[in-house]
């Protein structure tokens, strides 16, 4: 149960809130906010937020402007199917890939011909 003023640390309740717990949250907010000395101001955000400690709730969804619907429920449209496309050559991704493959070998033993010829 959440009493307005009592402190609680992951449901446990840890006291009634002090005077010093007051003025050291407010210490804090003027230090976040660039000041030395904390003033009415932040002590009044400091009484607030330790009293209302939480996030504020979260505004209704607007079911006139976009309907809720349940992960449960069947789509609206089912679409259709898009046109198959093949490739624009008529070599296949894996004979371009296995023909790749054979150029750069053959790159690759000319290249270490020559530089055999280069030892020698």
């Amino acid at each position: 149960m959440n009493t307005p003023g009592r402190i609680q640390i992951h449901g446990a309740g840890i006291g009634e809130l002090s005077e010093s717990d007051l003025e050291r949250r407010a210490q804090e907010i003027a230090r976040m906010d660039g000041r030395n000395a904390a003033n009415a101001v932040d002590r009044a955000r400091a009484r607030e937020e330790l009293l209302h400690a939480g996030p504020p709730p979260a505004p209704e969804a607007d079911e006139t402007e976009h309907p809720v619907r349940l992960w449960s429920e069947a789509a609206g449209s089912a679409g259709h199917q898009a046109p198959r496309i093949g490739p624009e050559d008529e070599e296949s991704p894996v004979e371009q890939l296995f023909n790749e493959g054979l150029e750069e070998a053959e790159r690759d033993q000319r290249l270490s011909a020559c530089e055999d010829q280069d030892d020698q």
